[in-house]
């Protein structure tokens, strides 16, 4: 097996600097508590005050969200509740 070693200091660096997108983040825990009124006015009263561009949240695919659904012997998959999620979320 062969090492490398690699020193790079990108303090004087030319170009773009370094997009800080996690300051522009905010976390929101489950994806179905999304979909509750209360948490939608939250949302945007903490985007009017921190000014945040993304939410991040987990469970979009959990089963409280419904997406895999059978009839019939057949799959049909539903994205109702993540099309809701999605379209509310936009602050």
């Amino acid at each position: 097996m062969t090492e490398a070693a690699m020193e790079l200091d990108l303090a004087d660096a030319p170009g773009v600097p370094l997009d800080h997108f996690w300051s522009r983040v905010v976390g929101a825990g489950r994806a179905n508590e999304g979909l509750r009124a209360h948490w939608q006015s939250q949302l945007t009263q903490a985007h009017r005050l921190g000014g945040f561009d993304h939410v991040r949240f987990h469970g979009l695919f959990h089963g409280d969200m419904f997406i895999y659904r059978e009839g019939e012997g057949e799959v049909a998959p539903s994205f109702h509740y993540v099309d809701l999620l999605f379209g509310r979320s936009r602050c």
